[in-house]
């Protein structure tokens, strides 16, 4: 006897990946999903790379967390923080927009660094990942931050292994003003 009820209820676990999915592809669709990367950088035995994204003071904004990667040709340690900071100037970057047929950009300031040395002031430790080659970690939105009078920052920071390696950090984010869904009936 076939089964006609594959997804036969908000329980199954079919319907959570589907769920999933669908934000971030709604995310997308909307023209409200970002992304960028640091590109291949070169560290030092024991060096860093940084990356801060920052939620500026009464942006009236949240993001959400999709996805954030990292590469490398050796060993690393990936830490990802919130509210850390480092205070040099480092390198902007510009979040790309998912949907090319979008030209709104992200309200969100983003700067990465490369370092000998350790410039993290602060923040809490929400993860450490320790590998060989790299990571890819989806959050799907479950990490979030929203915009309050100070700025919030998510702060991932690689610290390179036993040799000098190539690094790059990536990361991925939707977001809205506060209070709305990804979906107009809530």
């Amino acid at each position: 006897m076939p089964n006609y009820f594959v997804v036969n209820s908000a329980n199954d676990p079919l319907y959570d990946k589907a769920l999933i999915l669908a934000q971030n592809y709604q995310a997308a669709q909307s023209g409200v999903l970002y992304r960028l990367t640091t590109g291949s950088q070169s560290l030092v035995i024991g060096g860093f790379l940084l990356l801060q994204i920052t939620v500026p003071a009464n942006t009236k904004k949240t993001i959400y967390i999709n996805e954030v990667d990292c590469g490398s040709q050796g060993a690393l340690t990936l830490d990802i923080f919130r509210n850390a900071t480092f205070a040099a100037a480092g390198t902007s970057a510009v979040p790309l927009n998912c949907n090319s047929a979008f030209s709104n950009n992200s309200s969100m300031t983003v700067k990465w660094l490369t370092s000998a040395t350790d410039p993290t002031s602060g923040g809490t430790l929400e993860r450490t990942l320790i590998g060989t080659s790299g990571f890819i970690i989806s959050l799907n939105g479950a990490s979030i931050m929203t915009s309050t009078t100070s700025n919030l920052t998510y702060y991932l920071r690689i610290t390179n292994g036993g040799v000098a390696n190539n690094v790059s950090l990536g990361v991925s984010w939707w977001e809205l003003p506060i209070g709305q869904t990804l979906y107009p009936n809530g």
